[in-house]
């Protein structure tokens, strides 16, 4: 016979016991609609809701975390980190991110983008230009700002 190991997380009262939704879709709906974390995690400032999904970008060891619900409503547009412009393209729940290096154009300035010329790896501007797409990610408001303390947000104005 072999004995179970010790249990490190125990359901108690400040600890809710972890809920799974095994249903095709609904993967850790539960988690996502409350407040609460399964783990514990430094305060974050009101910047952005708790859960609140952002895109995180950092470079050369500046960063930003951009809204989510915020990127819904806008087109793509430059942002300048760091005085790096950056084209960010919002698509459903989610952007990609592109090095605008050698573009001229102010902060928030929108962008003209050819028709199909988003893809994974380039965007492809209506001038012909073509600008490779960086890294960023997207997590919850808390896991973000948890790595990068220091971060910059967008839209500054919330």
């Amino acid at each position: 016979l072999t004995t179970p190991g010790p249990v490190y997380f125990r359901d108690t009262p400040e600890r809710p016991p972890i809920v799974y939704d095994y249903e095709p879709g609904t993967a850790y709906a539960f988690y996502y609609e409350n407040e609460s974390v399964w783990f514990p995690i430094l305060d974050e400032p009101d910047d952005f809701e708790r859960k609140e999904g952002v895109i995180g970008i950092s470079r050369n060891g500046v960063s930003v975390a951009l809204g989510l619900r915020d990127l819904e409503v806008v087109e793509p547009f430059v942002y300048v980190l760091d005085g790096e412009p950056l084209v960010i393209v919002p698509n459903a729940g989610g952007a990609r991110v592109y090095c605008g290096e050698g573009l001229e154009l102010e902060d928030r300035s929108e962008v003209a983008i050819a028709s199909d010329g988003v893809t994974a790896e380039l965007l492809t501007l209506t001038d012909g230009r073509e600008l490779p797409r960086i890294v960023s990610s997207q997590s919850f408001w808390f896991a973000w700002y948890g790595q990068h303390q220091d971060t910059m947000v967008w839209p500054e104005t919330r």
